[in-house]
C-alpha cells in the first residue's frame, strides 16, 4: 500500500514535467498577450515647450560620448557649464556652452 501511494505520488509531481513544450506559436501568443506594444511615437519627450538652449542641451545629452577621451571629458564640462548658465537664467551662455558640447560630441 506504500509503495502504490508513493509511485503515485511521484507520478503525480513528474507529470508536469514530462508534458510537451508548448510550440513556438502559442509562446509568441502568451508573450503577446503579456506585454504590451508601446507606439515609439508616443514615448517622444515633448520639446516643443523647451527653449533653444534646452533642446540643444537635450540633443547633445542623448548623443554617444566620443571615443577620444579628451573631447568626451570637454564635452562634460561644457554641459556642466550650460546646465549651470540654464539654473542661472543666462540663456546667452547657455546655449553658447551647450553648442560646444554638441560640437564637442559630434
Amino acid at each position: 500500500m506504500k509503495l502504490s501511494a508513493c509511485a503515485m505520488l511521484a507520478l503525480l509531481t513528474a507529470t508536469p514535467g514530462l508534458a510537451d513544450p508548448p510550440d513556438d506559436a502559442t509562446r509568441n501568443m502568451q508573450m503577446q498577450n503579456n506585454y504590451t506594444v508601446v507606439d515609439p511615437v508616443e514615448t517622444q519627450p515633448d520639446t516643443q515647450h523647451l527653449g533653444p538652449c534646452a533642446q540643444i542641451l537635450e540633443r547633445a545629452y542623448y548623443m554617444a560620448d566620443p571615443a577620444n577621451l579628451g573631447r568626451a571629458l570637454d564635452a562634460r564640462r561644457e554641459m556642466e557649464l550650460a546646465r549651470t548658465a540654464y539654473q542661472a537664467g543666462d540663456e546667452f551662455a547657455c546655449e553658447r556652452h551647450a553648442a560646444h558640447a554638441l560640437d564637442d560630441r559630434s
